[in-house]
């Protein structure tokens, strides 16, 4: 059995909400991913989230992760406008393609499963 560091019905908010930081910090504000991923990796947002804070899991948006990621890394505050966001579900994900390749369902079957 394995141990987690916070309850698994938190895992698709944390999930969403890296996604919308790591979105913000490269496509408005024209970050590196690698660069971003650096600076998350070393600041306490990541290790908050690791244990399972609930303020940082559930509590902020992704613009907010970002936003607290880079000035905590460079003292640096981020006040660009995000560009359009627009929510995405996994099954969105799992019809675009990106999904089958990783779970082994072959793209054909996950379309025809999802489309409306």
């Amino acid at each position: 059995m394995m141990i987690r560091a916070y309850p698994e019905m938190y895992l698709p908010k944390a999930q969403a909400v890296l996604g919308e930081a790591f979105d913000y910090a490269v496509n408005s504000c024209g970050m590196s991913g690698e660069d971003f991923v650096n600076m998350f990796t070393v600041t306490s947002v990541s290790k908050r989230m690791a244990v399972g804070e609930p303020a940082v899991l559930a509590g902020k948006s992704g613009i907010e992760i970002a936003i607290d990621t880079v000035f905590e890394a460079t003292g640096k505050i981020l006040d660009i406008p995000p560009g359009e966001s627009f929510f995405r579900s996994a099954e969105y994900w799992i019809v675009a393609g990106l999904l089958p390749g990783i779970s082994g369902i072959p793209q054909e079957a996950t379309a025809r499963f999802f489309s409306r």
